[in-house]
C-alpha cells in the first residue's frame, strides 16, 4: 500500500484513523540559519529563501506545535516516531514533543561526510529526535549505534534530501513488514522508496506540486525497478 497526498500536512493527518500509524520518519520544514547553506545543491539553496532563513522553500511555515497533536491521535500504543531538525530548532523540538505526551528516548546523529561552512566549527551532522507514544518497546537491531554514519546523497534532487540507507535503519529498527509508515512532509519521496524496499506500507504527504510529483515519479520508478531486478 502506497498512499500519497498532495495537501496541507495538517489536512491529512486530521482525516487519518486513530491509531492506524506504526511509525511516523519525518524531515518537517523548520527555521534554518539566515543565509546558511551547505553545499553545492544545483541552485537549490542559493535563493531569497535561503538567505532569510527558510532552507529554501516556498512552505515553511509549518508549526511543530500544529502538527504534533495530530501525530499523537494518528499513530498506536508503543509506536515510534522519528523528527529530524538542527540546532537552532533542538531545544524548542524537544520541549514541543514532551508537552505532547510523548517519550523522548534520545537524540540520535547522522554525521555526514559534508560541512556546512560556519567562522565557529563547520557543521557535519543533523539531528534525529527519537521518540515514543505510550509503552516502551524495544527497536528491532539493539545493537545499532546513536551516531548514524551515511554520505549525504550526491547530485539532490530536493534540497533536504537523505540517504535512503540512513532511512532504511530507522524504519528497519521502529517497524515490521507491512507495518505503516508516515512521512508528512516527504519531499522527494525517499522514504516511501525506502518502505518499498522493506515491504512496508507508505503513507507520503507533500504540499509544494513540484516535488509531490517528483516523489510520485520517484516512488513508481524505484518500485518497477524491484519488481525488475527483485
Amino acid at each position: 500500500m502506497i498512499d500519497l497526498y498532495n495537501e496541507n500536512c495538517l489536512d491529512v493527518l486530521s482525516r487519518l484513523d486513530e491509531e492506524s500509524v506504526d511509525m511516523v520518519l519525518c524531515d518537517p520544514p523548520y527555521l534554518t540559519t539566515p543565509r546558511g547553506n551547505s553545499e553545492n545543491y544545483g541552485g537549490f539553496l542559493d535563493t531569497h529563501l535561503t538567505r532569510i532563513g527558510k532552507g529554501g522553500f516556498e512552505e515553511n511555515s509549518l508549526d511543530i506545535e500544529d502538527y504534533l497533536p495530530l501525530l499523537y491521535r494518528c499513530m498506536k500504543d508503543k509506536s515510534h516516531g522519528y523528527i529530524m531538525t538542527n540546532d537552532v530548532n533542538l531545544i524548542n523540538f524537544h520541549l514541543a514533543i514532551a508537552n505532547q505526551g510523548f517519550h523522548i528516548f534520545k537524540t540520535l546523529i547522522w554525521a555526514k561526510n559534508n560541512v556546512i561552512a560556519n567562522q565557529w566549527y563547520m557543521n557535519s551532522h543533523e539531528y534525529i529526535i527519537f521518540f515514543r507514544k505510550g509503552g516502551a518497546k524495544c527497536i528491532n537491531n539493539a545493537g545499532t549505534r546513536s551516531v548514524l554514519n551515511f554520505r549525504n546523497p550526491q547530485n539532490k534532487v530536493h534540497p533536504s534530501e537523505k540517504p535512503i540507507d540512513l532511512l532504511k535503519v530507522l524504519i528497519e529498527n521502529s517497524s515490521n513488514e507491512h507495518d505503516v509508515v508516515l512521512d508528512f512532509t516527504m519531499g522527494s519521496g525517499t522514504t516511501g522508496m525506502a518502505c518499498k524496499e522493506l515491504n512496508r506500507k507508505f503513507i507520503g504527504i507533500e504540499l509544494d506540486r513540484k516535488f509531490f510529483e517528483l516523489a510520485e515519479k520517484r516512488i513508481q520508478n524505484h518500485s518497477w525497478q524491484l519488481s525488475l531486478f527483485g
